[in-house]
């Protein structure tokens, strides 16, 4: 609370980040769903996924990054683990639009457009 009212948002910044997304996800008409799971040769590191999509028996997974950085770990065992029944997969983020292999990174504004 002292972080909040001192202004410093870096904190919760992600936090925030995730709950804006959700917001414009139901809006939007969608069910949310997340997913964590950890891999067949490693249970000491949790993977997930923020949000899971479903549209015509495909999954969508969509990752929110506040940070800079777009490193998206868990979002790309999720493809290897997942990819014959993925559709398009997003990270939201503060950039602007881009597209790398099958990721589409959008802004943080365009999450009620998925």
């Amino acid at each position: 609370f002292v972080n909040l009212a001192k202004s410093d948002l870096s904190i919760n910044e992600g936090m925030l980040f995730e709950n804006m997304v959700a917001q414009e996800l139901v809006s939007a008409g969608h069910h949310l769903y997340f997913h964590e799971f950890y891999l067949e040769h490693d249970r000491k590191n949790l993977c997930e996924v923020d949000f899971i999509l479903v549209k015509k028996k495909r999954i969508i997974p969509v990752e929110v990054k506040s940070a800079r950085s777009t490193k998206h770990k868990s979002l790309d065992r999720f493809m290897e683990k997942y990819s014959a029944r993925l559709g398009k997969v997003y990270v939201i983020h503060s950039n602007d639009i881009q597209t790398d292999g099958r990721i589409t990174y959008l802004p943080i504004y365009m999450a009620s457009l998925l």
